[in-house]
């Protein structure tokens, strides 16, 4: 009926509301809104002698709304206007949600808290399956598993149009495409994707991702930071377009592949950024960039990371059997249980995540003299993974300013606090560059 009220067929929801003994039990929990909407259409109506005033004008969204049958093709989507394309996309995801979950009543975006995360929606494994699956063969995009696991609706609809907007990392291996610049081995692995030329861009951000992630939680920030920032996205091996290759299991092995694969793009003042696993990395290819001679960073942003120098005291869980090491992934509250108990899914993930983890727990920090760069460190006051004192300890790192900034979130802030995050990315490029006069 939600359905019938935003199409403005009042008198059927009208007819529908006299003979309520014929309602589902969930449509008789809807009467409120019903009745309210239904008020709302009524006023509209009057006030436009009859015609009804309707919240959507383009003979695009009309269609949509009267075929319950759409989907949306990635081409239609591109073509629609930006504020359109949104609301296109969410109805899409509404009504595939109600599908996936089996819901039988007719609902729409309104129906939807779009705060709520996916992961606690009541999907089981089956129904996250199905929703990813249908997602990625319905755009020709890939949706990375962490999106299930730590977004809320709106969140998740505006990484998808980001991905919808934007050549996939998938897509750019696979096609090839003429305006984006990669990077590759001899060994024909993709290591950095960067966006298309920007000509007004006069500074580079390294972005680098953490344990078990992909380049693509980024995406969004080729948006979102200043057009003079030229956001280029670490890929590492064993996830998304790399998926079928190895891991990597030792932090050395990475930053010595990726030292000379990273030299010939220093050629603008450049900062890293890393979240946790990524924060480490960052850390030591700057450090080898040193010990080289070559160009270093102007500012080197870590987030959710304690300090390197910091013993880990925690008990090592990258050789745990799959059921414990899955527990304790569990205990970390970054993967929805849907995700943790889909086998399909995780003979995916396992593989980097348990390697990631390799990575961090095999780590040796080595004393050499302090970084010559500002550091900014980015933590969650409700992160149980690191904590604040923690994060200060990163000051010991530089010689140069070093500020700690934290964020009313979990370990995973950086998708959360997104906004906030990126605005104190850009303030500090600001203050200790020139990019922006």
């Amino acid at each position: 009926m939600l359905s019938l009220l935003y199409q403005g067929k009042t008198e059927q929801v009208t007819s529908q509301l006299e003979t309520t003994a014929t309602l589902s039990a969930e449509e008789v929990k809807l009467l409120p809104k019903l009745l309210k909407l239904l008020m709302e259409r009524q006023q509209s109506a009057t006030d436009e002698n009859g015609t009804g005033d309707r919240t959507t004008t383009t003979d695009t969204l009309d269609e949509v709304v009267e075929s319950e049958t759409w989907e949306p093709k990635r081409e239609e989507l591109l073509l629609a206007k930006l504020e359109e394309r949104k609301q296109l996309l969410k109805l899409y995801l509404t009504r595939l949600l109600a599908k996936v979950m089996k819901i039988d009543i007719k609902i729409d975006t309104a129906y939807l808290d779009w705060q709520q995360r996916l992961s606690s929606l009541g999907m089981d494994s089956l129904m996250a399956t199905e929703l990813r699956r249908h997602i990625e063969t319905q755009f020709k995009i890939y949706v990375p598993v962490e999106f299930l696991a730590e977004l809320n609706l709106e969140q998740f609809s505006t990484q998808l149009l980001c991905l919808i907007e934007q050549p996939s990392v998938r897509s750019l291996s696979q096609e090839n495409q003429p305006e984006t610049t990669s990077i590759r081995t001899q060994n024909d692995n993709w290591w950095i994707m960067r966006p298309k030329t920007n000509p007004q861009a006069r500074y580079r951000l390294f972005c680098f991702p953490y344990a078990g992630a992909g380049a693509s939680i980024f995406n969004s920030w080729l948006a979102e930071l200043p057009s003079e920032v030229k956001v280029c996205l670490i890929q590492l091996p064993g996830r998304e377009d790399r998926l079928q290759e190895s891991p990597q299991t030792r932090c050395k092995p990475i930053i010595e592949t990726l030292t000379p694969i990273i030299k010939p793009y220093l050629d603008l003042p450049f900062a890293f950024f890393g979240h946790s696993l990524g924060a480490l990395l960052s850390f030591e290819l700057i450090r080898e960039l040193r010990r080289q001679k070559s160009s270093l960073p102007t500012h080197l942003f870590v987030s959710g990371s304690k300090a390197p120098q910091l013993p880990d005291l925690k008990l090592p869980i990258h050789r745990l059997p799959d059921e414990k090491f899955i527990a304790k992934i569990k205990s970390f509250n970054g993967t929805p249980e849907a995700v943790l108990q889909d086998t399909q899914l995780m003979a995916r993930f396992l593989p980097a995540l348990r390697a990631d983890f390799a990575v961090l727990e095999t780590y040796f920090y080595a004393e050499e003299a302090p970084l010559k760069c500002p550091i900014t460190a980015f933590g969650g006051w409700e992160d149980r993974q690191v904590n604040q004192e923690e994060l200060s300890a990163w000051k010991q790192q530089t010689e140069a300013e070093f500020t700690v900034q934290m964020f009313r979130s979990d370990h995973f802030f950086l998708h959360s606090a997104r906004q906030d995050l990126l605005k104190a990315i850009a303030a500090q490029l600001e203050r200790h560059s020139l990019i922006f006069n």
